[in-house]
């Protein structure tokens, strides 16, 4: 006789055969309700659509709110950094709360032995660009904290950032917005690699 036939099984087998279909269910709707959950944050990296069906979107979460001499940053996608040679958005600050912040679209790639500038743009509550570097609003790149230094060599330009990349590495920069020298804002940290 064959011991795996349904019918040569004793009640204990079939209730754990039961059971472990139960939670291979369990295992797959919760996978499939996290993957649903972070669909927003790894879709296509660009801040939601403001269509008509609103009531149907989630609410967009606020993150800090930033001000640089008396402008208030947007709450949704405050910071974009975008290649000057296609203007491509190559990465936005994005938030989740005031207690998460994160950057979507990096890193930012700079060819080995090569450079690679982008435009750091900042977007006010009202949609409008912010300058930099014009008025006494500027932003600096420091090295992050623990991250290897001289991996690019950084040259600011208002808002235009030039990186020159040198043998094949990663780092992370923190952007700092500052107001009149003083730092009011730093981002989390942003990966750059050089490839």
């Amino acid at each position: 006789m064959n011991d795996t036939h349904p019918t040569h099984r004793s009640k204990s087998q079939l209730a754990c055969q039961q059971q472990s279909r139960v939670d291979r269910r369990s295992l797959l709707a919760g996978i499939a309700a996290g993957s649903l959950s972070l669909a927003g944050c790894l879709g296509n990296d660009s801040p939601p659509d403001d269509g008509d069906d609103a009531e149907d979107e989630p609410d967009v979460e606020e993150g800090p709110r930033i001000e640089l001499n008396g402008i208030t940053l947007a709450s949704a996608f405050p910071i974009r950094l975008v290649n000057v040679e296609t203007d491509e958005v190559i990465g936005d600050l994005h938030y989740h709360g005031d207690d998460f912040t994160h950057w979507h679209g990096v890193p930012v790639i700079v060819p080995e032995q090569g450079s690679k500038t982008i435009d750091i743009l900042l977007t006010a509550e009202d949609g409008e660009r912010v300058p930099v570097g014009e008025t006494d609003i500027s932003v600096e790149l420091p090295v992050a904290e623990d991250s290897p230094r001289g991996v690019v060599d950084i040259n600011i330009d208002g808002d235009r950032v030039t990186f020159d990349g040198g043998s094949r590495s990663t780092t992370e920069l923190v952007v700092q917005l500052l107001n009149d020298g003083e730092i009011q804002y730093e981002t989390p940290d942003l990966p750059i690699a050089v490839e």
